[in-house]
């Protein structure tokens, strides 16, 4: 089972990042959301555990991945055990110095050439998000750098798409290359 632990606030930014998790990763899992407010299990395939907090937990987790959201500041500094792979906003200086100390591999999104993951182009209802430096899924295969198209029919943030993008890559989601536009809803 793959575990995913995504950290955030009540801000309407991270609460659409929520909402993108759960509506679109039953696409490819056997989903098992658990969050404050519900449970609930959706999608086949691989089993993929999703839990949902607004506090950064102490965690000894192999292979898991942590999603912070975009406003997301732990109120205590804990050890993230197991080498797990972060994604976080690469603007997020105090959570990423808050994380420091426990050596995770962090993947930053942002709109820098020094982020992992950059939008290079985005529309009413598409974004070109690119990989730009090789990295390692969460199962340790080598990814390319690659560009991924995604289609939606509502605006959301820039980290919220990089974001996605970047889980989707980590977890293996991405075929390669690409054929079509990745449908976000």
């Amino acid at each position: 089972m793959r575990t995913v632990v995504f950290c955030r606030t009540s801000k309407s930014r991270d609460v659409q990042l929520s909402g993108i998790l759960h509506r679109n990763l039953p696409d490819f899992y056997h989903a098992t959301l658990v969050s404050p407010s519900c449970i609930t299990e959706q999608g086949e395939g691989e089993e993929l555990l999703l839990l949902e907090t607004q506090e950064l937990p102490e965690a000894s987790l192999k292979n898991a991945v942590f999603v912070f959201g975009e406003n997301f500041v732990p109120e205590k500094a804990h050890k993230l055990n197991g080498a797990p792979l972060c994604i976080a906003a690469s603007d997020n200086l105090p959570l990423l110095e808050g994380i420091a100390g426990s050596h995770p591999q962090v993947i930053t999104c942002g709109m820098s050439p020094k982020d992992t993951f950059s939008c290079s182009g985005k529309s009413e209802h598409s974004a070109a998000i690119s990989l730009l430096r090789e990295t390692a899924s969460s199962t340790g295969k080598k990814i390319e750098p690659l560009e991924l198209i995604f289609s939606f029919s509502e605006d959301f943030s820039v980290y919220n798409l990089l974001a996605y993008a970047a889980l989707l890559t980590l977890l293996g989601n991405i075929p390669e290359p690409p054929e079509s536009p990745i449908v976000i809803r």
